[in-house]
Order: structure tokens, then sequence, then C-alpha cells
């Protein structure tokens, strides 16, 4: 459970053997996959919205990618005075993860 203003939950992950091309189409692919419309895309970023539910006003979802191959994803409260998040920006950088993992692995 996350406790901040606002609340929030981040991970740096690296994927091994993908090339910048194919993380970044996989991270494409699983925010569709997930229903996860974009907000703001630059070279090196990538900003998301998850939908509102009953735990939180809903999600900004930021993917950064970083110049070691690797990428960090920062799950955060898009109502910026929730102050406590019961899970829910962990278990969405986790479904995240888990499912560019999957389209990486039918990518090859």
């Amino acid at each position: 459970m996350g406790f901040g203003i606002p609340a929030q939950h981040g991970i740096q992950f690296s994927i091994a053997g993908g090339s910048t091309v194919n993380v970044r189409s996989a991270v494409l692919a699983s925010l569709h996959v997930l229903g996860w419309p974009i907000r703001q895309e630059t070279g090196q970023t990538i900003v998301a919205s998850a939908t509102l539910s009953v735990m939180s006003w809903g999600e900004k979802i930021t993917i950064q990618f970083l110049p070691n191959g690797s990428i960090s994803v920062c799950s955060a409260c898009a109502f910026p005075l929730q102050l406590v998040d019961w899970g829910k920006k962990r278990q969405n950088v986790e479904k995240l993860l888990e499912t560019i993992k999957v389209q990486m692995s039918s990518a090859q």
C-alpha cells in the first residue's frame, strides 16, 4: 500500500535481449491490451492513464526509456490529494510489466 502525496509506486525494469524499438513496441501493445490510453508520447517517455475505479480516482502511468536499455514505470494517482492507494499502483506496475513480458515473448 502506497502512502504519499500523491500516492504512487515505481520500479526500474530491465528487459534482457530487447532492443529499444522492440521494448517500445511491446510497451505500446501492452497499453493497448490493458485499455490504458496514451496521453502523451515523446522520444523517451510515454504517459498513459488507467481508468477510474472504486479504489482510486484513476492513475497516471509514466514509462521512461532509459539509456541503459531498461525502462522506468511509475503509477501515480491522477487526483493529487489522494494519500492512500490500497496497493492499486503496485498492481498497475506489475500488470504492465507482465503484459510487456508476454508481448516481448510473442514477438520473438
